[in-house]
């Protein structure tokens, strides 16, 4: 785990997030619609945050993207994207 992607993405994840949820603790097999609260239009919002963030491209990766589940399948497309173990 690398400590400042994960700090990094939760404070991108709680932008989106509804109020309701942010007090909940993240982990890797949350659900980021039915435990996060994020709808469609958050997922959006937040691939265009992880764009800026770390200076990425998603434009390819919209329909992996689109079925990402959980909080760690998207920990995983940010690290590969990255180049990081």
């Amino acid at each position: 785990m690398n400590p400042k992607l994960d700090a990094i993405l939760e404070r991108l994840l709680r932008e989106v997030m509804p109020r309701s949820a942010l007090r909940i603790t993240l982990t890797d097999s949350m659900m980021l619609h039915n435990e996060l609260g994020i709808d469609s239009l958050g997922l959006l919002s937040l691939a265009f945050r992880i764009e800026e963030e770390f200076q990425v491209n998603l434009s390819d990766y919209a329909e992996r993207l689109a079925s990402l589940q959980t909080l760690g399948e998207m920990r995983r497309l940010i690290q590969e994207l990255e180049g990081q173990p």
